[in-house]
């Protein structure tokens, strides 16, 4: 009987799959329209970030959110991050989330002292990932930043994480 596997979304694996061994599969990191310095710096922090993983060549980009199009970016790992408000398609994407505590999802979106950093499978393509890093503030994301290179001492596996902002 013919089957196949497909990835869990797991933080703990981070940079996988975004940085795999196994083959380059596009990547896309999402600033805000009207990227401000911090996000624009962000987007440069993430990027050095997967490059200190990869053994190859890898295929990245900058984008911003009005320029992210599913037909022409369904193929890619999705990295999006910032304030909540400044990333419109964000709300497409959690609505396709499986059931996860979405109800804390939401209200950790709405706490100004608490960030997100939550993976799920892309709405336009299930072989591929979205990583979002969300807050109320540009602290909150720029920590939640910092807390991917930790989500390896994650201690259970999981599909999204809060942290509070300090």
């Amino acid at each position: 009987m013919p089957h196949s596997y497909s990835a869990l979304s797991n933080l703990k694996t981070f940079p996988f799959p975004f940085v795999s061994d196994r083959s380059i599969q596009p990547i896309i990191i999402v600033l805000p329209d009207d990227p401000t310095e911090q996000e624009i710096a962000a987007g440069l922090a993430v990027s050095e970030q997967l490059g200190d993983y990869t053994v190859d060549d890898f295929n990245i980009g900058l984008l911003t959110s009005s320029q992210l199009n599913p037909e022409t970016h369904s193929n890619a790992h999705i990295i999006a991050f910032g304030t909540y408000d400044r990333q419109p398609w964000i709300e497409e994407f959690l609505k396709t989330l499986p059931p996860i505590p979405e109800d804390g999802v939401y209200q950790a979106l709405n706490n100004e002292n608490v960030g997100l950093i939550i993976e799920g499978f892309s709405p336009w393509n299930t072989e591929r990932m979205v990583l979002l890093i969300l807050s109320q503030s540009t602290e909150g994301f720029e920590q939640g930043i910092n807390h991917l290179r930790g989500l390896s001492d994650l201690e259970e596996p999981s599909a999204w994480m809060e942290f509070e902002i300090k």
